[in-house]
């Protein structure tokens, strides 16, 4: 158990420690912890923090630093503060007003934002639109027999694939009449809920086009079935990143930028977090990536009525600027969801 003197001062080692990347001595502790103690008192604390596993240190006459042990307890204790500067608030809003209209567009800005303030990699997986409510279904006539299929959702992000229709014999105006009965009956609904026993009901109501929709709607599931493995992931700021002196080492950075490059490892950890719904920091080993085990991975989901549209998150080494990076991705993602919540209505 850690006492409140221990944690203050274990606070101020991390604190020091994200600030500098240099080892943190007692005659710092002492200048800023704001207690009344002796240099040999505050020796004696760090070494109980040492022996419990939350210090180490890298030299025998060195200051110490936070094992993830350490990071864990002071990351636990800042998961609630929503607190974010007010200036930095400013510069997102200011940035904010001029962004997209639709959900991917200002997320692919907003990574580009907060690579501006931080020295971190920005990653976001993106809304999948089979995961949220349609407003338009719309069949485009491209050949004879292809057709180019446009979804559009509540969130304003569209998709747009070919499928193939052998003996084709309907024209645009046919499929301009199936798209505007499929429009009309699916708006709002879920695209994954769209079942085979949902597709008869509907087709009898269109016995003229039965032929033609069955083939359409095999035609679009098979599709389907590729797209939602697939998941659209942003990413920015990794120079800068690079820059830091946790990346001094050639290989291990190597290691790191594979990952980067090769991002489906990382959008499987992400992806649980859309599972998950709720934020989380994966501190060095706790991640599931070993590679990844002397970075840090704030996550937070993006929430429209309880349901997880979306994650952003950001990758950087375990001595990271939580304080700043937490409260920052909950105000990230409370203005999405403020905007997807407008879009709704």
């Amino acid at each position: 158990m850690v006492d409140e003197r221990k944690k203050l001062i274990l606070d101020r080692v991390i604190e020091n420690y994200i600030n500098t990347a240099e080892p943190v001595g007692s005659k710092i502790i002492q200048q800023t912890c704001d207690l009344e103690i002796s240099t040999a008192t505050i020796r004696n604390e760090l070494n109980e923090l040492e022996k419990e596993g939350f210090l180490t240190h890298l030299h025998t006459s060195s200051g110490r630093v936070p094992t993830d042990k350490g990071y864990r307890l002071f990351v636990d204790s800042v998961m609630n503060v929503k607190s974010f500067p007010l200036e930095q608030q400013k510069i997102f809003e200011s940035k904010i007003k001029l962004l997209e209209t639709n959900v991917n567009g200002i997320l692919t800005q907003i990574t580009e934002i907060m690579t501006e303030i931080i020295d971190y990699t920005a990653i976001v997986i993106t809304p999948d639109i089979y995961n949220e409510t349609l407003r338009i279904v719309h069949f485009i006539l491209v050949d004879i027999d292809r057709i180019l299929v446009v979804l559009l959702n509540s969130l304003g992000i569209n998709r747009e694939f070919l499928i193939n229709v052998a003996d084709n014999k309907l024209g645009q105006d046919d499929f301009n009449e199936i798209s505007k009965f499929l429009t009309k009956k699916l708006d709002g609904k879920n695209f994954t809920d769209f079942n085979q026993e949902v597709f008869v009901k509907l087709i009898e109501e269109l016995p003229k086009f039965r032929n033609t929709a069955e083939v359409l709607f095999k035609e679009i599931k098979k599709v389907m079935k590729v797209l939602q493995k697939e998941k659209s992931v942003l990413m920015r700021g990794t120079s800068k990143m690079l820059k830091l002196p946790e990346f001094k080492n050639i290989e291990y950075t190597r290691k790191v930028l594979e990952i980067l490059e090769e991002n489906k490892l990382l959008v499987n950890v992400l992806s649980l977090a859309l599972d998950e719904k709720q934020d989380k920091v994966l501190i060095g080993q706790e991640n599931a990536i070993s590679d990844l085990n002397k970075c840090s991975l704030a996550i937070s989901p993006i929430k429209v009525d309880d349901e997880a549209i979306g994650v952003v998150s950001v990758l950087g080494p375990t001595r990271m600027a939580y304080p700043f990076i937490v409260p920052m991705l909950n105000f990230i993602c409370q203005r999405v969801t403020n905007f997807v919540t407008e879009k709704r209505r």
